[in-house]
């Protein structure tokens, strides 16, 4: 969270009416840290992820959240491919049954630290498809060759090597979740 210069989009400023509309920036840049307010001025309820401003824009379910590693926007709301979040971690933990997560070409880390118990942990009835360049509207539009290859890698030190540096698991699956057009390397549960 902090300050940026995108209006807020409001749904209907002149009117006081300050919730937020989807594509606002405010959307998932609050900041999380207690002490925060748990709910808004309409006792909704903050997520993990809350919004600036008094009100928490409801996500519509089920919904798309999409992430870009290479986003640079600055605004992550992960309602569109220009808001992108950058970690799929973000995706995950907001996302809940019936949405679905678009990845983009690159490589995710379960944890930017060396914690190797840390994994990607899936959620019953989430579909997370890879292979995206980062421009697509539908899922048919995706090209599964390896050209936008999209990778869930458990490599923490970023070495290129298997070894005892890596994550233990770098997925965990769950009931009804889907994981398609991605490569999974250097897990390593060899020593636990």
């Amino acid at each position: 969270g902090g300050n940026f210069e995108d209006a807020p989009e409001f749904v209907d400023a002149a009117m006081n009416d300050y919730r937020l509309l989807a594509d606002s920036p405010c959307v998932n840049t609050g900041i999380s840290i207690m002490p925060y307010t748990a709910v808004d001025l309409s006792g909704t309820p903050r997520d993990g992820k809350p919004d600036m401003g008094c009100y928490e824009f409801i996500i519509p379910r089920p919904t798309i959240f999409y992430v870009n590693a290479n986003n640079v926007s600055g605004i992550e709301t992960g309602l569109s491919w220009s808001r992108a979040f950058t970690d799929l971690q973000d995706a995950i933990a907001l996302s809940a049954t019936g949405d679905q997560i678009w990845v983009a070409t690159g490589t995710y880390y379960p944890t930017d630290d060396m914690d190797r118990s840390v994994a990607f942990v899936l959620k019953p009835g989430v579909e997370l498809y890879g292979n995206f360049a980062g421009t697509e509207a539908l899922l048919s539009e995706r090209d599964l060759s390896t050209m936008y290859e999209t990778v869930l890698s458990g490599d923490l030190d970023m070495n290129g090597v298997g070894d005892a540096q890596n994550s233990y698991n770098v997925v965990v699956a769950s009931n009804d979740a889907r994981l398609d057009g991605f490569t999974v390397s250097f897990g390593n549960s060899l020593d636990l």
